[in-house]
């Protein structure tokens, strides 16, 4: 992963505030049958995290690596 690893934990902390915020939000895009790559990015968004500062030196694959791993695709797929 090419993120550096203060910006990586700064956007997990700003994604598990998401999350703790809106505890049924993975469980409804789930239901909904929404792609894993839409979760991500919607949740990625919706942390407000300062999309500058990963542009600077990144592109999208990079962020979307990232998200991967901070959402847990895995468990995603499987519908935990």
């Amino acid at each position: 992963m090419k993120m550096k690893l203060e910006h990586y934990k700064e956007l997990e902390a700003a994604v598990n505030k998401v999350l703790t915020d809106r505890p049924n939000l993975r469980k409804i895009y789930i239901h909904a049958n929404a792609t894993f790559s839409r979760f991500c990015w919607d949740v990625f968004w919706a942390s407000g995290y300062n999309l500058k500062t990963l542009y600077d030196y990144l592109n999208d694959s990079h962020i979307n690596t990232a998200m991967a791993k901070i959402l847990n695709k895995e468990a995603y797929e499987k519908g935990e």
